[in-house]
């Protein structure tokens, strides 16, 4: 996943999208996300490394 970012008027988009989709790949799983919101993916890995450390 890498991150990306898109502009609606004044409104920016943060997200991930998967590297399958960018290469416009098809991937073996149709259940994966090809892209998510970046807040969401950020606050997970947040709370990972806090509980880790």
């Amino acid at each position: 996943m890498t991150p990306t970012s898109t502009k609606k008027g004044a409104k920016l988009y943060r997200y991930y999208v998967s590297m399958d989709a960018i290469r416009n790949r098809v991937s073996g799983e149709e259940a994966a996300p090809m892209r998510l919101a970046a807040g969401m993916v950020e606050d997970a890995v947040v709370t990972e490394v806090r509980r880790i450390l």
